[in-house]
């Protein structure tokens, strides 16, 4: 090990007293958390914002709005500048394993296996201890460390698998400490390592005596006041190992592990060492981030090799939490969310204002199937369109997963790709079209017309909500794809049975009424293309032009979203009325599946798909240096 490193790590063996957050910010935040339940994180990043001048609209708990004259820039918990592609390909530890690979990056040795047996096998390959874990998992679940013996193996398989075949298998690195480092593309910015729940003698007190003033000293701090240590079984059983009980007095001095559970949530300790640990710990985390398609900005897990002094990276994170670098429980506190706050305003852009460029209506309306090469029958998303178009362009399409893939250029660039998402989709645009109930807000807040909707959670607020609107509804997961949600059509009451609310205890319901139908492809500036059932009559420009406005009025209100695909219900000409609007805003999706036999009524795909593909190739510059000047 190199003397700076065994230098640094020997600096972190003595914590001293746990810092006191007594200061305005610190005591803001936490009422904030207390009296509004605000994620601390996205309260963290608004302080930063407000003391630049900016409004605050919150619209839930952990995402909201800061406001300036020329445009909001959205927060979303621990969200910074990454991408929606970004935190895809970081979801599928094997493929961002690969990715770092093969940049250079130190990642420990393994491979993915799909059975008990090839993971025994696995093991053999790598010669020595292994750990287990799910190619897409978090939080530590389903996780088995240090085994070598082929039945812990199969044990540990079975717990990663969870009925699924996707298990990551990889060398087991026999630490001298670990580390999560936040980074961007260019620079570390924080790095902090978990400390197992612990408590340290004063030769009196027992250990649950211990415990229980550690979390009245836990309390205090903003990061740690809503996990306290157990006393639980675990705990019980973690001291009895030791030859302890809850009983024992511990002598003066005295440091005790209580439980084997990691993690800040679990009652651990953050300890900020960023101006303590070895330059090679904040390149190897720098280079991780880089490593990753469109990643900018996140969390990176490293473990430092006990023998070797190398760091190795387990794995990267989107929306990875701040609190344990800004309100560290030891160590001088990094404000990470001033950080985060200065990127993600260099990255905003003015909003546009005035009216949306409208498509020309077609003499006659073209079958997507007939100007793609399918027929009437098959179904096709923006996805398959795409990558249709980039091999016509001599493109090489790679799928790496079931949502990633990219395009070998005949120049041989490598476009990547999330479904039909790239670097320039942050994910904290694409939050909120996932999200029904969060987007009906934003599209309230910004006066776009939308069907009547709430949350039902049970049979009884369906069949009222059924009776208060009198027409036909489409009841949805609260949660959704990219594509347009599974919807359940429900024409009267008596339809209603237990099955439709089966699967969740959250569900979206909204009033689809009677009138035209068109999806509307749409950035803010521009409605590219407009979409209808083949069995409806062709719209007149007047209608061509309501609905396109709408459309792009609607991917206007989701500040930094690029484009969209907008479904407009128009009432029926001899429905109008002057009472209600006569468009209404039903969904916005991105990938939704269109049949061959929709008409394109208005625009040009090519536009479209040229748009989606483009997106590929930003040219922003890194914000890590923050705005020029303060925002206005």
């Amino acid at each position: 090990m190199s003397h700076k490193l065994t230098r640094d790590l020997a600096s972190l063996t003595s914590q001293g007293e746990p810092n006191e957050y007594s200061d305005a910010r610190s005591l803001e935040l936490t009422q904030q958390s207390v009296q509004y339940g605000r994620n601390l994180g996205a309260a963290t990043i608004a302080y930063a914002a407000e003391q630049q001048g900016a409004n605050l609209d919150w619209l839930t708990t952990r995402s909201l709005w800061a406001v300036f004259n020329d445009r909001r820039v959205a927060i979303l918990g621990h969200f910074g500048t990454e991408s929606w592609l970004a935190s895809a390909v970081v979801g599928d530890k094997l493929l961002a394993k690969e990715l770092m690979k093969a940049a250079g990056v130190s990642v420990p040795a393994g491979r993915g296996v799909s059975s008990a047996e090839d993971a025994i096998q696995a093991q053999q390959e790598i010669g020595q201890s292994v750990v287990l874990k799910p190619v897409h998992g978090n939080m530590g679940r389903g996780v088995t460390v240090n085994v070598t013996d082929p039945d812990d193996i199969r044990e540990g398989f079975v717990r990663a698998a969870k009925g699924k075949a996707s298990v990551l298998v990889e060398q087991y690195i026999d630490v001298v400490a670990e580390y999560r480092a936040h980074a961007s593309s260019t620079a570390c910015e924080g790095v902090f390592r978990r400390l197992l729940p612990n408590i340290t003698g004063d030769g009196h007190s027992t250990v649950v005596e211990l415990i229980e003033q550690k979390n009245e000293i836990r309390r205090h701090n903003p990061s740690t006041r809503l996990a306290p240590i157990p006393i639980d079984a675990v705990a019980e059983g973690f001291l009895r190992r030791r030859g302890l009980t809850l009983d024992s007095v511990l002598p003066q001095g005295r440091r005790v592990d209580v439980r084997d559970v990691n993690g800040i949530t679990s009652g651990g300790d953050s300890e900020q060492c960023w101006d303590l640990v070895s330059d090679p710990v904040k390149q190897t985390a720098v280079a991780a981030v880089a490593a990753i398609p469109g990643m900018d900005w996140g969390g990176v897990d490293l473990v430092v090799d006990h023998k070797t002094g190398i760091p190795y990276v387990i794995e990267v994170n989107s929306d990875a939490a701040i609190n344990g670098s800004t309100f560290p429980v030891f160590g001088a506190p990094r404000d990470l969310g001033k950080v985060l706050w200065r990127r993600m305003y260099a990255r905003s852009t003015p909003e546009p204002t005035g009216a949306a460029q409208i498509p020309k209506l077609l003499d006659v309306p073209r079958r997507l199937g007939f100007s793609f090469d399918t027929t009437d029958g098959e179904k096709v998303t923006l996805s398959d369109l795409m990558q249709r178009k980039l091999r016509a362009n001599g493109c090489r399409i790679i799928n790496h997963n079931r949502r990633i893939w990219s395009a070998e250029t005949p120049e041989e660039d490598q476009l990547w790709f999330g479904s039909v998402l790239n670097e320039s989709d942050p994910a904290i645009a694409i939050y909120p079209v996932r999200r029904p109930l969060l987007l009906r807000e934003i599209l309230r807040k910004s006066r776009v017309a939308r069907p009547a909707s709430r949350r039902v959670q049970t049979r009884e607020q369906l069949a009222a909500f059924c009776e208060r609107v009198g027409d036909s509804v489409s009841v949805m997961p609260a949660r959704k794809s990219l594509g347009r949600a599974h919807s359940k059509l429900i024409e009267r009451v008596g339809q209603i049975d237990e099955s439709i609310l089966a699967g969740s205890h959250n569900w979206f319901v909204q009033a689809r009424r009677p009138g035209l139908r068109f999806s509307v492809i749409a950035s803010p500036h521009e409605a590219l293309a407009v979409i209808a059932p083949s069995e409806q009559a062709s719209p007149s420009e007047n209608v061509v032009e309501e609905v396109a406005q709408l459309a792009a009025r609607a991917v206007r209100a989701v500040p930094h979203l690029r484009w969209a695909v907008v479904d407009v219900m128009r009432r029926y000409p001899e429905h109008e009325t002057r009472k209600r609007p006569n468009a209404v805003v039903e969904e916005l999706s991105l990938n939704p599946t269109f049949s061959g036999a929709s008409e394109l009524v208005a625009g040009s795909m090519d536009k479209v798909l040229d748009l989606l593909i483009a997106g590929a190739r930003p040219s922003a510059p890194d914000g890590a240096a923050g705005p020029s000047e303060s925002p206005q």
